[in-house]
């Protein structure tokens, strides 16, 4: 492993101590809460149960596997609008009305989804009998009685639309696009996260939102509750949530494996109006939910983190890196970092942020490790009093197989050895970067591939 030069550097048994010290504290802050126990509703429901004694709210996280948006061509944005259009209206009662009568019980509740997964999060700050009931019964009827009026489905469309043509020059939602057209080679999943082309929007109907929510929603969801409720509470909601679903939906079928395109390469669009480049630089990784999170850390992590000190501090192109992660599948995922540059420093950073990365491909400098190691202790001790951390950190650590939530992850994190990440490190960096460039300059750059628009990087 290259390591660079070290002036000075902190006595082993100080960085020891405060790394025992600092894992100590989250080890604690975990403590307060229950370790996670599988329970049972009334009704024969399985879930794991965090408590949270002293949190100011609790969720309920119910989480289905859903490839199904996927299963229709053109209509991908369904991701974005079914669950709009499921809460638009639900027993004839506008969202609007309904989310002040649960605000006034200090309750709600969020439907989500990914390219693989939906997911219902109910919310309450109520502790007692009532807690999660308002929110639960409404959610019930979300999931079976929504009503899927035709024109909320086309106001609700225009309104993406609209967002969509808003932001279709922007440089930094240009960058994503042509990143995503140009490593998915027109994979329906990495256009779908960004609603392109509009046509997957414009044709999607409200038989398309009935035959989504059929084929997803059943009585055989992950759950994870965390909180202060009681139990009785928890698994009440739970049960009025899932009585009047099926048994079982359709299978959703296993995601399929992302086949990357023009790794290693460079796109450019050529964008004459805007006022500052954009430069992402983007890497494929497994999706290992804690490794991924400290090699986020490690590269954008701010001050003494290695991106941040090569663009700012050492050639001060950059005031900041911002990174986005792609789910695309449970075991895939794309990890982008990007700055706002100059135009005439763009190829600049272009080249300094991927001589950076594929350094890693020889693992970590010395001392990232230690840096980042304590920012992850401090994140997760900081999240350890948080329900939906809880929730979220089970929902992960469930996907790769694992028990456990934050407790397990602050123990997996104590127990990490550097050499473990290294190895992460290095072998998902031994892939070529690939680097994105909105910029009114594409003269700058010998790419082969220069665009007027992100989604024709896909024919690259």
């Amino acid at each position: 492993m290259r390591r660079p030069t070290i002036l000075s550097r902190p006595r082993p048994r100080s960085v020891l101590a405060g790394l025992c010290a600092l894992a100590a504290l989250a080890l604690a802050q975990a403590a307060a809460a229950s370790e996670p126990v599988s329970r049972t509703t009334g009704a024969g429901i399985p879930y794991i149960h965090v408590d949270l004694p002293d949190a100011p709210y609790g969720t309920i996280v119910l989480a289905w596997p859903n490839t199904h948006a996927l299963r229709s061509p053109g209509r991908e944005g369904l991701i974005s609008l079914g669950p709009q259009h499921m809460g638009a209206r639900i027993d004839g009662a506008p969202a609007r009305a309904l989310g002040e009568r649960l605000d006034d019980a200090r309750q709600g509740f969020v439907l989500t989804n990914t390219l693989h997964d939906t997911r219902l999060a109910l919310l309450s700050q109520q502790v007692g009998g009532e807690a999660y009931r308002p929110a639960a019964r409404i959610a019930a009827d979300l999931l079976v009685r929504a009503d899927l009026d035709a024109d909320d489905l086309g106001r609700l469309a225009r309104t993406m639309l609209d967002n969509l043509v808003a932001t279709e020059r922007n440089p930094g939602f240009m960058a994503e696009r042509a990143l995503g057209a140009f490593v998915g080679g027109g994979d329906r999943r990495l256009s779908a996260l960004t609603n392109r082309p509009t046509s997957t929007v414009e044709d999607v109907t409200a038989q398309d939102v009935a035959a989504w929510r059929a084929a997803v929603f059943d009585r055989r969801p992950v759950v994870v509750a965390a909180g202060p409720q009681p139990q009785a509470a928890i698994a009440g909601a739970i049960d009025t949530v899932l009585e009047a679903l099926p048994a079982e939906s359709v299978p959703s079928p296993e995601p399929v494996p992302v086949a990357w395109h023009n790794l290693g390469d460079t796109v450019v669009v050529d964008a004459p109006e805007a006022a500052q480049a954009i430069v992402i630089a983007a890497i494929p990784t497994a999706a290992h939910h804690l490794h991924d999170r400290l090699l986020v850390s490690a590269l954008a992590g701010g001050p003494g983190s290695l991106l941040f000190e090569a663009l700012r501090s050492r050639i001060g192109a950059a005031y900041d890196v911002g990174v986005r992660v792609y789910a695309i599948t449970p075991d895939q995922a794309l990890v982008g970092f990007g700055a706002a540059v100059p135009p005439d420093r763009a190829a600049e950073v272009a080249t300094t942020m991927r001589e950076t990365l594929v350094s890693l491909a020889d693992g970590l400098p010395d001392g990232a490790f230690a840096r980042t190691r304590d920012r992850e202790f401090a994140v997760l001790s900081q999240a350890a009093s948080d329900p939906n951390a809880w929730a979220q950190a089970v929902l992960a650590r469930r996907a790769e197989g694992l028990d456990g939530g934050l407790d397990a992850m602050i123990e997996a994190l104590e127990g990490l050895a550097s050499d473990a990440l290294d190895a992460y490190v290095s072998a998902t960096f031994a892939t070529p970067v690939t680097v994105a460039v909105v910029t009114p300059r594409p003269e700058a750059f010998s790419a082969r591939c220069v665009v007027d628009l992100p989604e024709d990087a896909a024919g690259c």
